[in-house]
């Protein structure tokens, strides 16, 4: 009887250790959040669109302040993204697009590149606002407009990544989409 009792604890232990394993290199939580707000709404359309990327950690993360409409690899970049849906549809499209990037080609080592990134505390966010010039896009067509935000973290190498990680240091890890908000315009 004890033989099958130890039998059975040592297949217990084994068949837990994967598992201990797996979750060292388990992959990190979210992090940040992204939201939009929509500001000064007339006639259906907003003026000024409010972007904020949250820490909702338990704990601090460095974070650097995203480009805004702008592809950028070394700090990360916030856009926002339509879905339009026109009153009464034509053969004519609503046009819109935007191009735009910046680069760094010489990158400084990481630790030297996040002194100067923000820490955000857990709860606090950066704030991007954001006008209507701003926009790659306007709302002179009547129809129906799906607006959100999406994110892009800076970019990271692996060997990056674990220095910060063994140094303690959280950082943007993942893509984000914020909560979408519809409009209707009108004249």
């Amino acid at each position: 009887m004890k033989i099958g009792i130890v039998f059975g604890l040592a297949v217990a232990a084994i068949s837990i250790l994967p598992t201990l394993a797996q979750s060292r290199h388990a992959v990190r939580t979210r992090n940040l959040e992204l939201r939009i707000e929509a500001e000064n709404v007339r006639s259906g359309v907003p003026s000024r669109l409010t972007l904020r990327l949250i820490n909702i950690s338990d704990h601090a993360i460095i974070v650097p302040t995203p480009t805004p409409e702008c592809a950028d690899q070394f700090r990360g970049s916030i856009s926002i993204q339509l879905d339009f849906t026109p009153t009464h549809p034509s053969p004519e499209s609503l046009g819109y697009g935007h191009g735009c990037g910046e680069g760094v080609s010489d990158w400084p080592p990481i630790l030297n590149r996040i002194k100067e990134w923000k820490t955000l505390r857990p709860e606090e966010s950066i704030t991007i606002v954001t006008t209507a010039k701003d926009w790659m896009f306007d709302f002179i067509q009547l129809g129906r407009y799906k607006v959100w935000a999406a994110y892009d973290p800076p970019e990271v190498s692996q060997r990056d990544q674990e220095q910060l990680l063994k140094a303690g240091i959280d950082f943007p890890h993942q893509k984000l989409a914020s909560n979408h908000l519809n409009f209707t315009t009108s004249r």
